[in-house]
C-alpha cells in the first residue's frame, strides 16, 4: 500500500523560525537599526545570515518530511522518541517579537557608571577603559595612525569631535592632554555625573563588534555653575581643554562655554575605525 510522507511538525517549526529571524534581521538591516547592536564592519555577516537563515528555512520546510508519524525527524530512524512539547518553541518568538518591537533600545547612562570607571576610582582604570584594553582602539588601528592623526590635531586651533573619529581623539586626549590644552573643542554626548571623580562626564559608547563590548568614550567637563541638565540628557557642548590632577595623574578636562542640548541621534553610538590616515 502506498504510504503518503507527512511532514515533520517539528522541521516546519524550525523552519518557520529561521525564516522569523532572517526577516527580523532584514527589518532591522533595511531600517539601520543593526547599527544599534552592531559594528559596521560587520554588517557583512548580517547579510550573511540572513540569506543562510531564509534559505535553511525553506529548506527545513520542503525537505524534512518523516515516512509516518512515528518516525524520527531528527535521526530519520523508525523507533519512537517522546514528543517535543510545541510551547517549547514559544520561547524562539521572544527575541523575533523584542526585534521587531524595540529596535530602537538603546544604552542608558546608568550603565556608563560600571562601564567607563572601575569600583576603586584608580586612574589607570580610566585610561585602560577609555583605550578598550587589549582589543580596543590601540590595539586595532593600524601602524601610523595615531601619529598623523595627532599631528592633525596638534596644528589645529579648534577641535571638533565628529561620529567618525570620536574614539580616537577621546583616547588621543586622554594619554597626552598637554599636548591640546587651551585648545578649543565641539563635542556632543550624553552627560552624567560621576560620584568618584566628583564630575561631569560627557561620553558616548562606542561599539567594536558588538553592543555587548560596549565602552564609554568619554572626558570630564566642568561648568561654571550647575547646568540644569539631568542625567543622560544630550548636550552638544563648547569650551577651552584644560588638565585636572586626579589621584597624581593629568586628565584632560573641558571648561564649558557654551551648552546647547540636543535630541537622542539616530545613530547614538560610536564605532572604532581600522583607516590609516597615514601619508602615502
Amino acid at each position: 500500500m502506498k504510504h503518503t510522507a507527512m511532514y515533520s511538525f517539528e522541521a516546519v517549526v524550525r523552519g518557520l523560525l529561521l525564516i522569523g529571524f532572517a526577516f527580523m534581521t532584514l527589518k532591522l538591516y533595511l531600517t539601520g537599526d543593526i547599527l544599534h547592536f552592531i559594528s559596521p564592519r560587520m554588517i557583512w555577516f548580517t547579510k550573511f545570515f540572513i540569506l543562510t537563515a531564509f534559505t535553511l528555512g525553506i529548506l527545513s520546510i520542503m525537505w524534512r518530511k518523516q515516512d509516518n508519524r512515528y518516525s524520527c525527524s531528527v535521526c530519520a530512524c523508525s523507533h519512537q522518541h517522546p514528543q517535543t512539547h510545541p510551547w517549547l518553541y514559544s520561547f524562539f518568538l521572544i527575541p523575533i517579537a523584542s526585534g521587531f518591537l524595540f529596535p530602537n533600545h538603546v544604552l542608558t547612562n546608568e550603565i556608563a557608571q560600571n562601564r567607563m570607571f572601575s569600583t576603586n576610582g584608580s586612574i589607570d582604570d580610566i585610561k585602560s577603559e577609555t583605550n578598550a584594553g587589549e582589543e580596543g582602539t590601540a590595539s586595532t588601528l593600524p601602524s601610523g595612525y595615531e601619529k598623523e592623526l595627532a599631528r592633525q590635531m596638534e596644528q589645529e586651533e579648534t577641535i571638533s569631535v565628529v561620529d567618525k573619529y570620536y574614539v580616537p581623539v577621546v583616547h588621543l586626549l586622554m594619554e597626552n592632554p598637554e599636548s591640546y590644552e587651551g585648545k578649543e573643542i565641539h563635542i556632543k554626548g550624553f552627560v552624567y555625573f560621576d560620584e568618584q571623580l566628583n564630575r561631569y562626564i560627557i561620553g558616548r559608547y562606542g561599539i567594536s563588534c558588538c553592543i555587548a563590548d560596549a565602552t564609554v568614550y568619554g572626558l570630564p567637563v566642568g561648568f561654571s555653575k550647575k547646568p540644569e541638565i539631568k542625567a543622560g540628557e544630550w548636550v552638544y557642548l563648547t569650551g577651552k581643554l584644560t588638565t585636572i590632577d586626579q589621584d597624581g595623574e593629568r586628565l584632560p578636562n573641558i571648561s564649558v562655554t557654551n551648552t546647547q542640548k540636543i535630541s537622542t541621534p539616530k545613530s547614538p553610538y560610536v564605532y572604532e575605525i581600522i583607516e590609516d590616515l597615514t601619508p602615502k
